[in-house]
């Protein structure tokens, strides 16, 4: 039972911590301007949870049960991936910002694809953790869950506390504010390409 615990904690503590890290963040903040309600701000968390979620529990579900690891070219052209994305997400929020309609919004505005990549980028070093964290396969099936949930709990605080940012700000301070988080997650996306 002790273990059971341990293990749910651990998920749940890992998926927040996950979820709040600085390209996740990037993501969130520039998506979340443009969703002036609470369902949709919500929805934007929860779907990019549920696109990162499953692409983890599928790639890391398959390396754990072929006891195989990602190859490094592959992981590397996802990281890159996310990177470019950013760099989109960024001129997209800056380009809005300016009161312009964004020629991208239909490719990069889907919180579940983003979700996808985000997961493919890090599914490699998950699974090698998800492995040293448990002992079996049931464990890991269970870390995984508890993981999930702490990812969308995380996801879904950054995403609020955004919106509210933005919300009290109102009018040209949250223009401003929109061109910022754009900044943010263009200079995020191009120090993620130097990086990688």
């Amino acid at each position: 039972m002790g273990f059971f615990f341990s293990s749910a904690a651990l998920g749940v503590l890992g998926g927040a911590r996950h979820a709040l890290e600085p390209d996740h963040l990037a993501a969130v903040c520039t998506l979340v301007a443009e969703r002036p309600t609470l369902w949709d701000t919500t929805r934007y968390a929860l779907s990019w949870s549920a696109g990162h979620s499953a692409v983890l529990a599928l790639a890391g579900g398959a390396m754990l049960a072929l006891r195989t690891q990602m190859t490094e070219a592959f992981s590397l052209s996802a990281e890159r991936g996310v990177a470019c994305l950013l760099i989109l997400l960024g001129m997209r929020s800056l380009w809005r910002a300016f009161g312009r309609q964004a020629p991208t919004t239909h490719v990069t505005a889907t919180p579940f694809g983003i979700g996808v990549l985000h997961g493919l980028a890090g599914s490699g070093a998950f699974t090698a953790w998800l492995a040293g964290a448990s002992a079996s396969v049931l464990g890991a099936a269970g870390v995984l869950c508890t993981y999930a949930v702490g990812m969308g709990l995380g996801m879904c605080a950054a995403a609020l506390l955004a919106r509210h940012a933005f919300v009290r700000l109102g009018g040209a301070l949250q223009q401003r504010a929109m061109a910022l988080s754009g900044l943010g997650s263009l200079g995020v996306g191009i120090w993620w390409l130097c990086v990688t």
